[in-house]
């Protein structure tokens, strides 16, 4: 049974991580420096060659398709695409003739963002380098200027080149050389940059309309100053960085030797309550310090490169980890700056797909450093210097590349729901029936999976071409048809052997030939019976041996408190003699106690005896969840919860309580505490909600899945 269809997501943050799959393998193949890069796909990083060239230092970009796969790759100024040629109409992009290196000494010159509105279609956004003039009077300052050009993958052959009328089309002037993407919450992305003279943040919104011209502006942090007498260059150069939850903004000044952290938010654009994280006194105009910037996969940490310190021996540059989670507010923060090891001036920082954090290597352009586990506090998050070797002849300089950001889907999902049936001992495989790039709730990346074990089984995938994320659902049952006729048996001349199996469901064969579910025999024979429960069998067996006399007490057993005990029949002839331990001589008796019991009986020249061992203990109980609940205070049916004998032992409890959107609003693994109805803190809504127990009760362990609605009344 399949059925769709559409949900509000509360559970958002989840919803990031699964779309995050398909952003991390399109950021998969880094391309930087002069003619360097790395290939994230094998698993460890591995270097690559690119035809960027000529001395580039800086801006730099690439993307690959949703399986990792390089599209293509530019500097701001061309585009290369897979095959490392330049593609036909970027050669280059911008319409000087006296060279083509406008960008490639721009810090953060060139990103890229995937089109909303078309998988085919991409954005390359150029900045120009602060410091850019041209000999040709209409270019003579061509300095901190922002274009965007529009790459069409479907052109070529599939190679890719710049679409039709949308080459080097200008959006702004006099910004520093600071530039990143950042998706925003209703399928958009933003561009920010930051103006060159104040302290002014500009976001220019990408939609599947296109490019909004018109930017949102925000003031935030150091305003800044001339220095030296010259014009304002105090934002000009450093590294700017988001936040993998996109809630804060790192932002480094080399020339005003400070760094910043800023609030974001991903809904409006806006940028706001800028404050210093680190600074130092500024003595030698050009001097270049606090240059990389990049925050941790868990968002608790953020690094910061080029930090020149005179108390670790002068003129030396540092990687230096903040701790975000501080108690007492920034001056807390600063506190937690911990120096790791050297590195070298104006060196960026970018977190890779595999969440550690890569930089230009240590007096070494021909390596890469790394911090293996960012989210780790102080030195275990173990920096190690010159790690990975380039490949020989290419060289990382400042850059890292800059990241692609895709927009992220609305809080709407597609949710279809498959209900499986699984044999027991067996397994069965769940496809997720897409091409593109899956997440299972446990973490698995497979797009199909064999399961042996009965359970709600989750996978997300995203279909960017039209801006949402999927997930489906299957509910794998479990049907077990396994039975036990019980042992071997022994009957006295004339007794019956009744077995009914009229408990266990499916199509009955009883010696291969009879289908009722009940079977009777008298006679020295082997039972065989077959059940089929819709495509699962099994079969059992056992022998029945007739003889003049049989007893039978039954193997030994446990008694469970209030069963009402045990009875004991012989079925013997009524002239049999019959003696038990105690000295009666009746055929039946009832047990309660603990004990060892035996019986001996004597018909002609039959006799048979047999003992049990019964043992008592607390086997079973009762438990049940009430229908509703008043949380109100009055001390009466204020908590849902298991209701259950106090002397019931209850094992593996686990209670989940969903609203009617099916979000999850309480969770439990102790079946004394209870749901007081609040959700995050604050009262839940009346009204019916759903919730689902599983649990073992008494010494047998028996599981119980229990499900029902409940309805908070207020």
């Amino acid at each position: 049974m399949k059925k769709k269809i559409f949900i509000c997501v509360l559970f958002l943050g989840y919803c990031l991580s699964a779309i995050d799959v398909a952003a991390q393998r399109e950021n998969n193949i880094w391309i930087f420096g002069d003619k360097a890069g790395l290939d994230f796909n094998p698993g460890s990083p591995a270097p690559v060659v690119s035809a960027i060239g000529n001395g580039n230092k800086e801006a730099a970009a690439s993307v690959c398709d949703a399986q990792g796969n390089l599209l293509f790759y530019t500097d701001g100024s061309s585009v290369w695409n897979r095959n490392h040629v330049r593609m036909n109409n970027a050669q280059p992009l911008h319409p000087l003739t006296n060279g083509t290196g406008v960008t490639e000494s721009t810090y953060q010159g060139t990103v890229i963002i995937p089109a909303i509105s078309s998988d085919s279609l991409y954005y390359v956004f150029s900045l120009t380098q602060s410091d850019f003039y041209s000999n040709n009077p209409s270019y003579a300052s061509y300095g901190g200027r922002l274009f965007y050009s529009i790459i069409d993958m479907s052109l070529d052959n599939g190679l890719g080149d710049v679409a039709p009328g949308s080459k080097w089309i200008a959006i702004d002037f006099n910004l520093t050389e600071k530039m990143i993407a950042i998706p925003g919450n209703d399928c958009n992305v933003w561009l920010v940059v930051h103006d060159r003279d104040t302290n002014m943040f500009k976001a220019y919104e990408i939609t599947r309309a296109g490019v909004n011209m018109k930017p949102v502006r925000s003031y935030s942090g150091v305003h800044g100053t001339k220095l030296n007498g010259q014009r304002n260059e105090w934002h000009l150069l450093g590294q700017m960085s988001v936040s993998p939850d996109r809630s804060r903004i790192g932002y480094n000044s080399t020339r005003a030797n400070y760094s910043e952290l800023h609030d974001f938010d991903p809904g409006q654009g806006t940028v706001s309550g800028g404050q210093i994280l680190d600074s130092m006194v500024h003595s030698t105009a050009g001097r270049s310090t606090h240059a990389g910037i990049c925050f941790s996969a868990d968002n608790s940490k953020v690094y910061v490169t080029s930090v020149w310190n005179e108390q670790l021996g002068g003129n030396r540059y540092f990687l230096c980890q903040f701790d975000l989670n501080a108690a007492g507010g920034m001056a807390g923060i600063r506190a937690t700056k911990t120096f790791l090891g050297e590195t070298y001036i104006s060196k960026q920082l970018r977190r890779g797909p595999d969440g550690k954090i890569y930089m230009p290597g240590f007096n070494s352009s021909d390596s890469i450093s790394v911090v293996e586990m960012p989210d780790a506090a102080g030195t275990a998050c173990n920096h190690k210097v010159n790690a990975i070797g380039l490949s020989q002849g290419t060289l990382s300089d400042f850059n890292m590349g800059n990241p692609i950001a895709r927009a992220l889907p609305p809080d709407t999902v597609i949710i279809a729901y498959d209900t499986l049936f699984l044999c027991a001992d067996a397994d069965i495989e769940l496809r997720a029936g897409v091409s593109f790039p899956v997440v299972w709730a446990d973490g698995l990346t497979d797009s199909a999976r064999v399961v042996s074990s009965s359970g709600v089984y989750q996978v997300f995938y995203a279909r960017m071409e039209d801006c949402h994320w999927e997930s489906r659902i299957f509910y794998v049952s479990e049907k077990d048809p396994r039975f036990s006729l019980g042992g071997d048996t022994v009957l006295c001349q004339g007794e019956i052997l009744r077995l009914d199996m009229s408990h266990i469901s499916g199509r009955h064969l009883w010696q291969g030939q009879y289908t009722d579910p009940v079977f009777e025999t008298d006679k020295t024979e082997t039972v065989i019976l077959k059940i089929d429960y819709d495509g699962c069998v099994h079969s059992d067996t056992i022998r029945v041996e007739v003889v003049s006399v049989a007893v039978n007490l039954g193997a030994d057993t446990t008694l469970c408190y209030g069963s009402g005990g045990l009875s004991l029949h012989l079925d013997v002839s009524a002239h049999a003699e019959i003696r038990w331990d105690d000295g009666r001589d009746a055929t039946d008796r009832d047990i309660d106690q603990e004990g060892v019991y035996s019986v001996r009986v004597s018909y002609n020249r039959c006799t048979d005896s047999d003992t049990i061992r019964v043992k008592t203990e607390v086997c079973d109980c009762e438990a049940f969840f009430p229908k509703a609940f008043s949380p109100n205070g009055d001390g009466l049916n204020d908590y849902f919860r298991m209701i259950t004998d106090e002397t019931c032992p209850v094992e593996k409890f686990q209670l989940s309580i969903y609203s009617r959107w099916g979000q999850a609003v309480y969770r439990a693994s102790d079946y004394r505490s209870g749901w007081d109805g609040t959700f995050q803190g604050v009262p839940a809504e009346s009204g019916t909600y759903m919730y689902i127990a599983e649990f073992n009760t008494g010494t047998g362990r028996h599981t119980k899945k229990v499900k029902g609605d409940l309805t908070l009344v207020r």
